[in-house]
């Protein structure tokens, strides 16, 4: 692995992040789809003629956000 203080630093706040979702990989993905839907305009793009790495987008959203509200719901252990 390479060992430079910019990748130092993401590798960082990943670990953070998913320490803050409980290393839960769907709640994790949940909330990057929301952030990436909150910061939709920051994003890059696809070029014209090239399909929008986006376009899955919703469905994705709608399956994490289904299983996160079915975690919720289930009693705890």
């Amino acid at each position: 692995m390479k060992n430079d203080l910019g990748l130092e630093a993401v590798r960082a706040a990943r670990l953070a992040i998913s320490h803050e979702f409980n290393n839960d990989p769907i709640r994790l993905i949940a909330h990057y789809i929301e952030m990436q839907s909150q910061f939709q305009n920051r994003s890059i793009v696809a070029g014209p003629g090239e399909p929008s790495p986006l376009e899955a987008t919703p469905s994705v959203a709608r399956t994490a956000q289904l299983r996160v509200a079915a975690d919720e719901a289930s009693p705890r252990r």
